[in-house]
């Protein structure tokens, strides 16, 4: 939907890993694949991440609402997140996984790329 535009007789596979979402499309003539940005960047030998309206997938461009082809990803805790397990842990997702040219922090993104994005996953 968000890369073709419109519905095709594609062959839909799924696969457990981001590694192995890699590896197919890189050994497939033809396939597309959804990896996360980073993901994509470390096997740029494998795989070549595709343009939208002439724009590159880079955490700036996702930020200006420019490349529009995202994910929002979500940490869910137990009702007891005051627990400092979970505050750890929550901390060191954030602090050690996140990067500025792989993620976008909400609060870094434009007014309206949010509410903008909302409505197409709708679509």
């Amino acid at each position: 939907r968000y890369v073709l535009q419109r519905p095709g007789n594609a062959q839909v596979i799924s696969l457990a890993s981001t590694f192995e979402v890699i590896s197919k499309v890189g050994s497939t003539m033809g396939a597309i694949g959804y990896a996360d940005l980073g993901s994509a960047n470390q096997a740029s030998d494998t795989v070549t991440a595709i343009n939208i309206n002439g724009n590159a997938p880079t955490a700036g461009l996702v930020g200006k609402g420019m490349y529009p082809f995202w994910a929002i990803e979500r940490m869910y805790t137990r009702t007891d997140s005051n627990n400092p397990l979970v505050s750890a842990f929550i901390t060191y997702v954030t602090d050690t996984i996140q990067t500025n040219t792989t993620f976008v922090r909400k609060g870094d993104m434009q007014p309206g790329v949010l509410s903008e994005h909302s409505s197409r996953e709708g679509e």
